[in-house]
């Protein structure tokens, strides 16, 4: 629901991704018109990253929502489900939600998230028994891996 409400969101400054939204699509329009013009591709210098590092007050915030999320979800699902492992299954899950809100402001630190989230989750379903998912999250276990060496490429390409 968030990253609909974050992409569709039409309230000018009041949602900072909408406006960075308009911008790439601004870029990619004078792109097309200097393609339709003749005047070839935009340089290097016109090339925008919106891939940015996290910064310290963020990451303190991330942290800390993680670990409040993250007890909410123990609790939750020790009390009223029957998951054989309430404590791991909170903190995949927490872990899964800060990185999903990372990854809608473009850090580059969400794939670390989702590294350790998916770490965890293979370990912890191999132990009880849960082969497919296991499986699963070792793709996205991997999928990650390549995602942060493509955004680290993509960043020190666009930053030279």
């Amino acid at each position: 629901i968030y990253g609909w409400y974050a992409w569709s969101n039409e309230h000018g400054a009041k949602c900072k991704l909408t406006n960075e939204v308009k911008q790439s699509r601004e870029v990619g329009e004078r792109s097309e018109e200097g393609l339709q013009n003749g005047r070839g591709q935009n340089s290097e210098s016109e090339v925008k990253s919106d891939i940015r590092k996290i910064d310290y007050k963020t990451a303190l915030i991330c942290l800390v929502t993680s670990l409040g999320l993250w007890a909410l979800l123990w609790f939750s699902l020790d009390r009223w489900t029957d998951s054989p492992v309430p404590l791991w299954d909170g903190l995949i899950t927490s872990l899964s939600v800060v990185a999903t809100w990372m990854l809608t402001r473009k850090y580059i630190e969400q794939w670390y998230v989702w590294i350790l989230a998916n770490a965890i989750a293979v370990v912890v379903y191999l132990a009880v028994g849960m082969y497919p998912t296991a499986a699963l999250f070792f793709v996205y276990f991997v999928m990650a891996i390549i995602g942060v060496r493509a955004w680290s490429t993509k960043e020190l390409r666009i930053k030279s």
